[in-house]
């Protein structure tokens, strides 16, 4: 059989990572998974576990890393001010967003949401989950990076140039649409994601 698509379960060691990219350079759709902390985290880690740098740009299209946070419940979340310090990690985030992406809020003038608790939600104040994200679509820049020798702060320094929302990012613009609480996103994606590594 000759498949368009292959599904490789998870790449734990250089013998997948090898056949996966493999498939991918003989024209094939390979989907996998690999743990790493985010999109980013993806071209390191296939380096260290043996692929050849100058394979990756003709084998990897795209990178996607996601976290769960706790979804806040519709019926009980409480509108707040944000604290200073806490408002002040949103705007810096929001501020270092391409213009396309960043949303339109006074600097000042800002609302989040907190978990209350009510009998909906099991007085937990929050009802199910949703994913913060980012995407590290591997573009020709972002390509040449790779072949010269990737360092995750390039790679992440040009990625943002050209307007990607990182993991934390996301997660401040879902704290601002009221859908998932600061708290909550602070638990789960650490705030210095921000910080090239």
């Amino acid at each position: 059989q000759d498949p368009n698509i292959i599904v490789v379960g998870e790449i734990r060691d250089s013998e997948t990572a090898g056949l996966a990219v493999q498939s991918a350079l003989t024209g094939h759709l390979v989907l996998s998974t690999l743990h790493t902390n985010d999109a980013i985290g993806v071209i390191p880690r296939l380096i260290d576990m043996g692929v050849e740098p100058f394979l990756l740009p003709s084998a990897l299209n795209v990178a996607l890393a996601q976290r769960l946070v706790k979804r806040l419940c519709p019926d009980c979340k409480k509108e707040t001010e944000p604290s200073e310090p806490v408002k002040k990690i949103i705007l810096e985030a929001i501020n270092s967003m391409s213009e396309n992406n960043r949303p339109k809020i006074k600097s000042d003038k800002f609302k989040i949401y907190k978990p209350q608790g009510c009998p909906k939600c099991g007085n937990k104040g929050t009802k199910g989950r949703i994913a913060v994200f980012e995407i590290l679509e591997v573009t020709p820049q972002i390509e040449e990076i790779i072949i010269s020798g990737p360092t995750e702060s390039k790679i992440l320094a040009e990625a943002k140039r050209q307007g990607m929302v990182t993991m934390f990012q996301d997660g401040v613009l879902k704290v601002l649409d009221g859908i998932i609480g600061f708290e909550e996103l602070t638990q789960v994606v650490s705030v210095n994601t921000e910080e090239p590594k």
